[in-house]
């Protein structure tokens, strides 16, 4: 079990505000209403994939139901209450305050099958891992953050060299962590909610991009694998390190399950010899020492990675994304994993009509029926957009959960 606080003291800036209380109140009111027990039901877990939006692993089929999820960017929420980003992600009091408001106007706005649980994940920010490493992230005010990336760790052979497994106990990014963990429980006070410790997610190649650069790791996977050996090797000692190190800090069990996520692992940015030589085998290391996956996720086209990453010791769910081919996951792994279905953010919502949409949806039902896909949900993630209002996005999106309910659920 996750402790609720890990020895540091909470600063006293962390007072509860007036509002908080409240939203916390509403939060729990949802947590208990008929409509999102009845959302439990889809899923056979809902914890253990710590992200920004809810991933919960959807259960087999049962009387012909899909779940969907939708979800509104960042980017939209920013402007909805007028967030301020880089304070969200620095300050827990102002983090746990936007995270209950946004959820509680989705749920009270959007009726799918996102479901709402008693953990808080804590998401500070895409890449937030790197930063153990050494890696420099960029935070805005009107954007997510963003990994530095002209600020290059590995030059070269020698700049590797000198690179030691970090202390993560000790560490900036570390001590940052546990403050947002810390002061998120404190603010939670006597709730039964809790936060959820930051997890690591990012996959080994996405690591290195990030210390090597993303066209000098591209040129060595011809003309130095060498180093990408050693660096391969480098970051993949210092997840698990740093797994064992989170789970002595929460006081938790040996670290089981991962995330394992690679958006720059898609063709054309890697070949498929290039994947089964340089990045697999070390993307098997990580599966055998978490015993298994509890998400792979590549945002990028992946089918011709398909047989490989279907030989992975068990995979919980697998990303099926928007320039992927849903069919072939769909075939491949079948019975093999629960699949996340993400549809297109421009192709299936910005620019589509109800009945493109409608029929998008029974194409994806009738497929997977024929070919028999065990456990799958389907997902949509809205962005602001130019042609769209505000106004005009989120009734849109309202009316998609109208139309997906109607051939979903």
């Amino acid at each position: 079990m996750i402790r609720r606080l890990i020895g540091l003291k909470t600063k006293k800036a962390d007072v509860l505000s007036k509002e908080i209380p409240k939203l916390i109140n509403e939060y729990i009111r949802i947590l208990y209403s008929n409509r999102n027990n009845s959302n439990k039901s889809f899923y056979n877990d809902t914890d253990s994939i710590i992200l920004d939006k809810f991933r919960g692993i959807p259960r087999q089929i049962k009387d012909e139901k899909i779940p969907f999820i939708f979800w509104l960017g960042l980017d939209i929420w920013k402007d909805l209450f007028n967030i301020n980003i880089e304070k969200m992600y620095k300050d827990p009091k102002y983090y746990l305050e936007c995270w209950l408001k946004i959820k509680i106007f989705y749920f009270n706005n959007f009726n799918d099958c996102n479901y709402y649980g008693n953990l808080i994940p804590l998401w500070l920010g895409e890449g937030f891992e790197s930063t153990f490493l050494g890696c420099r992230l960029k935070y805005s005010k009107i954007a997510e953050p963003s990994v530095n990336r002209d600020y290059i760790l590995v030059k070269d052979h020698n700049d590797l060299k000198k690179m030691k497994l970090p202390d993560f106990e000790n560490s900036a990014s570390m001590n940052h962590a546990i403050n947002f963990f810390n002061s998120v429980n404190f603010l939670l006070g006597d709730s039964e909610l809790r936060a959820n410790f930051p997890d690591w997610h990012y996959g080994p190649t996405a690591m290195c991009n990030y210390l090597r650069g993303f066209k000098n790791l591209s040129l060595d996977f011809l003309t130095n694998k060498p180093l990408v050996d050693e660096l391969m090797q480098f970051v993949i000692d210092s997840r698990m390190k740093w797994s064992e190190t989170r789970s002595r800090i929460i006081d938790d069990d040996k670290p089981n399950g991962a995330i394992i996520s690679n958006d720059d692992v898609s063709v054309p940015n890697v070949s498929p010899n290039i994947f089964r030589e340089l990045i697999f085998p070390y993307e098997k290391i990580l599966n055998e020492f978490y015993g298994y996956f509890s998400y792979y996720h590549n945002c990028g086209p992946i089918d011709p990675f398909l047989d490989d990453i279907s030989n992975i010791n068990g995979i919980r769910m697998i990303h099926s994304g928007p320039f992927s081919d849903f069919k072939k996951i769909g075939e491949i792994f079948s019975s093999k994993a629960a699949i996340e279905l993400h549809l297109h953010p421009d192709r299936d919502f910005i620019n589509c009509s109800e009945e493109d949409f409608r029929k998008r949806l029974i194409d994806i039902k009738t497929y997977y029926d024929e070919i028999g896909v065990k456990a799958y949900c389907i997902r949509l993630t809205s962005y602001s957009h130019p042609s769209m209002s505000i106004s005009e996005n989120i009734e849109k999106l309202k009316g998609w959960c109208r139309i997906a309910s109607n051939i979903l659920l």
